[in-house]
């Protein structure tokens, strides 16, 4: 087993929690241009209704 010495192993840790961070989330914007997306890709093909819950479940789940 490879010891780390505390500086390094910190170093580590912290690059591992900016992996995580923010920026990397999806905001509102970018759900609501999903949304936009698969409405206008789907049209005319499906419902109305049938679309927007689908695209909704896409979109909007997590």
């Amino acid at each position: 087993m490879v010891r780390l010495r505390k500086p390094v192993a910190a170093c580590i840790l912290v690059c591992l929690l900016q992996g995580c961070s923010k920026e990397d989330a999806i905001t509102d914007e970018d759900r609501d241009a999903c949304f936009d997306r698969y409405m206008a890709e789907f049209k005319g093909q499906y419902p109305k209704s049938t679309l927007e819950k689908t695209a909704a479940l896409k979109c909007y789940s997590n």
